[in-house]
Formats: structure tokens, sequence, C-alpha cells
């Protein structure tokens, strides 16, 4: 059988192979793209006008040879079951057949506010996007759009959704997005478009939304971890209503159902630089600090020195967890407390609220001990682990308590006094009712006098600290101690 090259054929697939290499080019940038591109779509234009004219061999088959053809042709008036385009008919309604070309396109997207593309699926519905080089120039034109808002992940949102989040975009930022049908398209297609930069994104004026706005605007960008949207704008609500607008230098948004204690903080003391937002529950998807997080933040910016915030701080703290009350006490230690200072009484307060409420009770004794610093009559500092609880003049070793060693011996009597000016610090407090005399003794460590253990460490600790050498009593109290406690 003899066999004839098909022109037609031979350079209708040579044009699209040019176009296909003139995209690769122009994705690439390489040299010579609109050449490649000119001259692929010349031959296109070319072979369609000569395709206008063509010659067939008359067929003399009958009507019954036409009836006998396979049935899986389906009858020239039902509808196929899948949905196809013709290359040289699947373009834009808007745009005539001699407008299809890159450059043209290109200018018919910046004066529309929509765009829209014909997509070729096959009857098991898969895209077939080489076939349509129509298509292909619309995706490689859009690419090139400056005021185009996309993201793949916005596929999820239903059809509803996508389409007020379309509405939305216009109208706040002056941006526009495709159409739903195109974004299976765009995410199947390997032209890379622009990500927005929205540091360049102004909103002149704060414009005023509806709660499911609010819900479509967060519920999309919530979908989008590289846009975070909050640093740039923050949602606000002024009397009753609720606004977007331009987020300024050092605010920080935050949701706006956080517990009532907490908002109450920030609008009394820092409302400059929080902003609360609606009590609408999508946004916190899109707030940074939160519950744990904003405590934190809002230990590390209260100002300690003014007496009613750290007041109001200790009593959020104090209905927290364990973590956050140490890191109360981390943020300001050692706080020094002065005798006969009212302030100064009342700020230890709060610091023995916060002590009190730890789960872990011997966490709280051990973070309070750690973090107050006392200042006594005689203006000397010393810390609760310096108090000698030992109520006993003597201290005695032996099977018979044959040897005897005196408290004074031991220590100084400046050290022996803190005893008694931590008893009138306790006698303070509990007039105030922050606690009752037991909770405070066992906070202070003096719910039990010491024992020969405690005694023993308390001298090292001193003996280290002071660096002099032992006296003859405190190296006889060591030596026993080791002979009969250790």
């Amino acid at each position: 059988m003899k066999k004839k090259l098909d022109l037609f054929n031979f350079f209708y697939s040579l044009g699209a192979v040019i176009i296909l290499l003139g995209v690769i080019a122009k994705l690439l940038e390489w040299e010579g793209q609109d050449i490649l591109m000119t001259v692929g779509l010349s031959m296109e234009i070319f072979i369609f006008a000569l395709s206008a004219i063509k010659f067939v061999p008359k067929n003399d088959i009958v009507q019954d040879d036409i009836n006998d053809m396979p049935s899986s042709f389906p009858p020239m008036d039902q509808p196929n079951t899948g949905t196809y385009i013709n290359i040289q008919n699947g373009v834009d309604p808007n745009l005539s057949q001699a407008d299809i070309n890159l450059n043209n396109y290109k200018s018919y997207l910046d004066t529309t506010d929509t765009f829209s593309i014909d997509l070729n699926v096959d009857q098991f519905g898969n895209l077939n996007l080489l076939s349509n080089l129509s298509q292909l120039d619309k995706i490689v034109a859009l690419s090139q759009v400056k005021d185009l808002l996309y993201h793949p992940d916005w596929y999820q949102l239903n059809t509803d959704d996508y389409n007020q989040l379309i509405v939305l975009v216009k109208n706040i930022f002056g941006m526009r997005m495709p159409n739903f049908e195109f974004l299976p398209i765009l995410i199947q297609t390997p032209v890379k478009l622009p990500i927005p930069d929205f540091e360049s994104y102004t909103i002149l004026d704060p414009v005023e939304l509806t709660v499911g706005e609010i819900e479509i605007l967060c519920k999309a960008f919530a979908l989008v971890n590289d846009y975070n949207f909050l640093d740039h704008f923050v949602f606000q609500e002024i009397e009753e209503s609720y606004y977007l607008r331009m987020k300024h230098d050092n605010e920080i948004q935050i949701f706006g159902g956080e517990q009532e204690d907490c908002i109450a903080h920030i609008k009394n003391y820092l409302e400059v630089d929080f902003v609360i937002s609606p009590n609408i529950k999508a946004i916190k998807d899109l707030v940074f600090l939160y519950d744990i997080g904003l405590l934190e933040e809002l230990i590390h910016v209260s100002n300690y020195e003014n007496l009613e915030e750290f007041i109001s701080l200790t009593n959020i703290v104090a209905s927290s967890n364990d973590k956050i009350r140490a890191k109360l006490f981390q943020k300001n230690t050692p706080f020094i407390y002065k005798n006969d200072d009212l302030l100064s009484l009342q700020y230890l307060q709060c610091y023995v609220q916060i002590g009190l409420s730890f789960e872990d009770i011997q966490k709280g004794r051990q973070i309070f001990k750690d973090s107050v610093l006392f200042i006594n009559n005689n203006g000397n500092q010393f810390v609760l682990n310096d108090v000698i609880n030992y109520h006993n003049e003597a201290i005695y070793f032996g099977i018979n308590n044959e040897y005897t060693i005196l408290l004074n011996d031991l220590f100084q009597p400046e050290q022996l006094k803190h005893i008694k000016f931590i008893n009138l610090v306790i006698e303070q407090l509990i007039g105030t009712r922050i606690a009752a005399k037991a909770s405070l003794d066992e906070l202070f460590g003096l719910q039990m006098n010491d024992f020969k253990l405690e005694i023993h460490n308390k001298l090292n600790d001193y003996l280290t600290q002071s660096k002099i050498a032992p006296n003859g009593s405190q190296l006889a109290f060591i030596l026993l101690y080791k002979q009969y406690n250790s």
C-alpha cells in the first residue's frame, strides 16, 4: 500500500512544536523566544487559512453501509459524555479569532475584571493542557498580570466561598483573581504565577466588613502559610462595627475571644500596642499570640513599676499554669522587700499569691525562696535559705547527748535575728488576709524547725559565701555531724 506525506498535518504539527518551544523559551528566558512564538503562530495562522480550502474524494457508501457502522460512535444528535473543545474555536467569547496571540490576550487581561479559560477535558476527566495551544497562550499571558492574586490552596474552598473571596479581594485590595473553574489548569500548568507581596498593598481607609466576610477572608488566608496576613493588616471592632485596616508599626493583633480578665488587662494598660479583634472564632486561626503565648507576651511587656498593672497581671497568671507562674518570677528576679515600706509589702503580696497558686507546691516554695530578697532594719540583705529556724540554744550529739554545740558559736547574732524579721513579715501578710498563717509558714519554709541537716547545709553555705576560716565550734559541729548523722 502506497503512502504519501500529509503536508497539512506536517506543517500543522511543526507549527505546534515551534510554539511549544517558544513557550519553554519564555519560561526559561532563552534568547529567541519571541522569534519562536512568532514563527510558530504564523505557521498556525497560515495552516488554519489553508485548511478552509479542502478537497475530499467522494464516498459512494450507500445508506445501508452507514447504518452498519460500529455502535461505539455516538450519533451526531446526542451529546458526548466528555467535554471537548476545538483548538480553532476554543477561545474567550470576548476575543476574535485574530486576537488569540499572547500580546493581544495580555492586553485583554489588563482591561477585564474576570478571567476565563476553556478546559480540554477527556471523557475520563483528565486535563489535556497541551492539546489547546490558545489556552496555553492565555496561561503565559496570565502569568504576567501584576494585580493578580492566586494561590493553589484556595482550590480547597467551595465555589460559593471562592466567588465571595473574589469580590472581597477586588473591593479591599483592588486585585483580581482567576475564576474558580480556572484553578485546575493553573494548578497543573508548569507556568509559575507570581506570589503577591502584601507589604506593597495598602488600604487607605478602614474597610467595614460583615461577620461572614471576615470568616471568608480568615478561612482563605488560613489555608496559605506563606502570606502572614496579620503581619500587614488587623481586624478591629469600633462601636459594634467590624473593620479591616493597615497594621501600624509595633501593633500586635489579639483575638477578642480571650479570657475576660486578659482582655480587660490589655484594654487598661496595653491598648496602644495591642489591637483586640472582634470575637469571631475564624480570626484565631490567623492570630500568632493567643492563650499561653499571649500570657508570655504580657509578662514580657508589662510595666512592673506600675503596681495596679502588676496586680492585674498577677491575678491572670495565678489562674494559669506553673510554667507561666515561673516565668513571672524569672522576669522580675530578685524582688527586694524592704521593711516598713507599704509599697514593698503590696508587691510582696502579689508574689505570695503566685507562690501559693503553684500546683507543684514544692516547686512553688523553691521558686519563691530563690526569688525574694529581704533587707532588714540594719540594711543587711538575706534570703530565706539564710534564716536559722532552730529554737534551742544548743545542738546535741552522741548517744547520751554528751556533746554540745552552742548555736551562737555557729552563726553571727545578725543571722539568728532573721527568723524574727520573717515572722514579723508573715504577721503583716496575715493582716492583709492574703492567706492563712499555716500556708504562709509553709511558703516561707517555717512550717517545721530546722533539723541538723539544715543547720549543716546553712553553715556550709555561710562559710563558703563569707570565705572565712571556720572556728573551733564550727569545725566541731561539722565533724560531729559526719560522725553521727551523715
